[in-house]
């Protein structure tokens, strides 16, 4: 897990009649968790009259900003409508598509107005079309998943959290909600990463054995391939030593039948089947039970063998 350090704090805040009061408090609250907050609306412009190339350079800005976040809380409380601010719901998206975790919060006056279809009803009016599906006062179909948000916006939102307040846009409660997850989130990466750190240094769970020791390691591949992750065990097999894989290639793992419970092995000219006459060009096979396929890097394997 990336250490978080900065928050960009996207919403409709700066709107507010009472932004600056209102930024303030989320601004101590992020200094008070070890957090930096950071407000679109923190950048210094060069163009001083409302422009298109004021709008282009706000734009940049922010953009520039979301990119140098670590992490984003938006405040998805319905504005001017029954959905987010359309400047939030773009925020969240582009942080998303970033890789970097979003948190949201949302405050509704009560527990009705949480979903998304009741605050529609009250604004717009609904009613049922032949098919039992929900429509709003123009004929458009609605989105009935019982969610506080579109669904592409609260898939986006690791956390989404609702608060009924009368203070629909001055209660903090859901933005300190966001901060307790992202410690939450934070604890849980530091807890993985010592982990791996124990177990690479001989701690912990397998360490009896080092980790280098190949005996271990096909124990390991055993169990990967009862289970039949496939991409594990090639992950896993790729870390042997290259006259290891013969014996157990990834190829010959997939054309193992369900059921048996050892893979196809291959076994390259052995000095026992030379003494028992068998020539240059034999090879032993223990399928157990199945029908063995030479791979390529088996027989790649097999040539530099004759060649030795």
């Amino acid at each position: 897990m990336r250490r978080i350090t900065s928050l960009y704090l996207g919403g409709p805040d700066a709107a507010l009649p009472d932004s600056i009061l209102l930024m303030g408090n989320k601004r101590r609250l992020c200094a008070d968790n070890g957090f930096v907050g950071v407000f679109p609306e923190d950048s210094i412009l060069v163009e001083t009259e409302p422009s298109e190339a004021m709008a282009r350079e706000i734009y940049t800005d922010r953009v520039g900003r979301m990119r140098l976040a670590d992490a984003a809380v938006i405040n998805m409380t319905p504005w001017r409508g029954p959905n987010c601010s359309v400047s939030a719901a773009f925020e969240a998206g582009f942080m998303a598509a970033l890789g970097k975790p979003v948190f949201a919060y949302m405050n509704v006056q009560s527990e009705d107005e949480a979903e998304l279809r009741n605050r529609i009803e009250n604004e717009l009016g609904l009613e049922l079309d032949r098919t039992g599906a929900w429509r709003d006062g123009f004929g458009g179909a609605i989105e009935d998943f019982g969610l506080p948000e579109e669904l592409m916006l609260w898939a986006e939102a690791r956390r989404l959290f609702v608060v009924a307040t009368p203070d629909i846009y001055g209660d903090l409660t859901g933005f300190e909600m966001c901060l307790e997850a992202v410690k939450l989130l934070l604890a849980s990466g530091a807890e993985g990463k010592q982990g791996r750190e124990r177990r690479r240094h001989g701690q912990g769970r397998g360490s009896d054995v080092p980790p280098q020791d190949h005996a271990w390691s096909r124990s390991r591949f055993a169990r990967i391939r009862e289970r039949r992750d496939y991409s594990a065990a090639r992950a896993h097999v790729a870390r042997w030593p290259r006259r290891r894989r013969c014996a157990a290639s990834p190829r010959s793992i997939s054309r193992t039948p369900p059921g048996t419970r050892a893979p196809t092995r291959v076994l390259c000219k052995s000095r026992q089947r030379r003494r028992e006459g068998h020539g240059q060009s034999g090879l032993v096979f223990n399928c157990a039970g199945a029908v063995a396929c030479l791979t390529k890097f088996s027989a790649r394997f097999y040539k530099r063998g004759s060649a030795s």
